[in-house]
């Protein structure tokens, strides 16, 4: 995947998402630490609900 793919932060959310839907936190955990500050919160808020 492109990087400049990745430019928009409701997409990179969205990617986020469909990670830990699959399953693949660690991955995600990766994945978010490259995106901006902002996505990384929603991030975490997103994965607190589904690993409380």
């Amino acid at each position: 995947m492109h990087m400049l793919f990745l430019q928009s932060g409701e997409l990179r959310l969205q990617i986020c998402e469909l990670l830990l839907n699959i399953g693949q936190f660690g991955l995600a955990l990766l994945l978010q630490r490259a995106f901006s500050p902002t996505v990384s919160i929603i991030f975490r808020k997103l994965y607190h609900r589904q690993n409380p």
